[in-house]
């Protein structure tokens, strides 16, 4: 430690810095003029901190001098720099152009705040199941970590390719960290065939609300612009840890993409799409004080959500006709975007070229058993005047459509296969 320190006292005396107090440390001190940049890679030349411009209104209007906005010694300067661009280069993820980091101050280890806290390698189908080993997560990153300890949260980000900016910042207990990134993963979580209940990851969300379809080497994807990705992945960031509320406009964009691309994408990509909409669908009533289930509630009080019910009986009852290896899209699918904005008429439409085209190619049993859910589905409908059954669709049919597939396609097996489980359960009736 001599020899760095005779090093650091060396090199001081090389540079005749004036002496001023360091808004920093507290300390009077040789005050930088210039400070380090290269701070994260891909902004080689965004500086942090900056005042060498004298020609337009940097610090000109309120200041005369530079040092009179604020003035940072030169050892303070280079110790910030250093840690700020080994934690960035270390524990830093770099969205679009914005980087999103967040660090333990004793450099012990921390959940990152852009991914779901549970990796379970077990699928987890009951809600119960998934609470409860997300639950064990938590505990054990809290084992790891003191309860007095702290973490930091920042996001950077370069306007221009000179200057560096500080766009998000705040700073937690490390425990109560926690217990905000469990709280979003158990607010915001949904079913992800075949992966059991999860909580999709901030890109995948504004992926899936604002990007558009794109297919590469036989794998689509939705993909969002780089101008708006980062944007969004902070909000929804901000949502995370200060506990705001799902913002509605990406709610709807999330709803929009589904009207728009089901019909158009593969089963997996599917899936990945339902997960999504569904888990900031069910976010968004939670943290509105509306809870829904993980389970088919018959007398739930939403009629969107029964006409999505409905919506998953239709698309089953015709693909059960399909041969086996068929990917043809359903008459439901293909109408949904018809079906989101005049449910009625769609339904209507749907099950009367069901009755004509692939009711005679079901078995017995199988008919039996669509029949009556589609009459206790309609039913139900009933229930709400005329003028609201004829109304456009909220989304939380996608609720009742996802929870009913799931019953349908009885999800603990994966089977697509339902005839027999059918046919039993018709002649138990």
């Amino acid at each position: 430690m001599s020899l760095f320190q005779a090093w650091v006292n060396y090199y001081a005396s090389l540079r005749k810095y004036e002496e001023r107090i360091c808004l920093v440390s507290g300390e009077k001190a040789p005050v930088a003029e210039m400070h380090p940049k290269t701070i994260v890679a891909k902004h080689g030349n965004a500086k942090l901190v900056s005042s060498n411009d004298t020609t337009n209104f940097t610090y000109r209007g309120r200041f005369t001098e530079a040092w009179q906005a604020a003035s940072m010694s030169y050892g303070v300067s280079q110790k910030a720099h250093a840690a700020l661009r080994w934690v960035l280069a270390n524990q830093g993820v770099l969205i679009s152009k914005r980087s999103f980091v967040a660090w333990n101050p004793e450099g012990l280890e921390i959940p990152a705040v852009h991914s779901p806290l549970l990796r379970s390698k077990k699928p987890l189908i009951k809600a119960s199941d998934y609470r409860e080993e997300l639950r064990k997560t938590l505990y054990g990153f809290q084992e790891k970590l003191p309860k007095d300890s702290s973490v930091v949260v920042a996001a950077f980000d370069a306007a221009t390719s000179g200057r560096l900016a500080l766009a998000y910042y705040n700073e937690f207990g490390a425990w109560d960290f926690l217990e905000r990134l469990h709280y979003w993963d158990k607010s915001c979580c949904w079913f992800n065939r075949p992966f059991g209940i999860q909580s999709p990851g901030l890109r995948d969300i504004v992926h899936c609300a604002f990007g558009t379809l794109v297919e590469k080497n036989g794998v689509q994807e939705f993909k969002a612009d780089d101008k708006i990705l980062p944007q969004h992945v902070q909000r929804l960031l901000s949502c995370r840890l200060d506990r705001s509320l799902m913002p509605f406009d990406i709610v709807k964009a999330l709803a929009e993409q589904v009207s728009r691309t089901y019909p158009l994408i593969d089963e997996k990509t599917q899936n990945r799409l339902l997960h999504t909409v569904c888990a900031a669908v069910y976010k968004y009533h939670l943290d509105r004080k509306e809870e829904y289930g993980m389970e088919v509630e018959e007398n739930k009080n939403d009629l969107s959500y029964h006409y999505g019910r409905l919506l998953a009986v239709l698309e089953k009852a015709e693909t059960d006709t399909y041969e086996k290896g068929e990917k043809r899209v359903a008459n439901a699918i293909r109408l949904i975007s018809v079906f989101a904005k005049r449910p009625q008429y769609t339904a209507c439409l749907v099950w009367e070229q069901l009755k004509k085209a692939y009711w005679p190619q079901l078995p017995p049993p199988c008919r039996i058993y669509y029949d009556r859910l589609v009459g206790q589905i309609m039913a139900r409908i009933g229930d709400w005047p005329e003028n609201e059954q004829r109304a456009p669709l909220t989304p939380t049919y996608f609720l009742g459509y996802s929870l009913q597939r799931n019953v349908l396609y009885k999800s603990h097996g994966q089977s697509d296969n339902l005839e027999e489980n059918d046919g039993n359960l018709a002649e138990k009736n």
